[in-house]
């Protein structure tokens, strides 16, 4: 799964870096995943063209954003902690 996390243009709109979140289960899911869409660049890019009605289409750049990931996994590691608690007091 692929998603765009956040965009940033220059003031003259000629470049944009994306930043996108791949969720895989390995690295290697991850860097394959990135390397495809940075080969579709171009293709992209046309897209852009045909549907944004500017003078100039920006040049794009790819950036990965594993902001969601680190997010889900201070999440997961609360929640376990959490059921330690949880446990502990059980016991208790």
């Amino acid at each position: 799964m692929v998603t765009v996390t956040r965009v940033e243009t220059t003031n003259d709109l000629s470049f944009c870096k994306l930043y996108l979140s791949i969720f895989s289960s390995s690295q290697e899911d991850t860097d394959e995943t990135l390397s495809g869409i940075k080969s579709s660049l171009s293709y992209i890019r046309k897209l852009l063209a045909s549907r944004v009605n500017l003078r100039k289409t920006p040049s794009l750049s790819f950036v990965l954003d594993d902001s969601i990931e680190y997010g889900a996994k201070i999440s997961k590691l609360l929640h376990e902690s959490n059921n330690v608690e949880n446990s502990i007091e059980e016991i208790e």
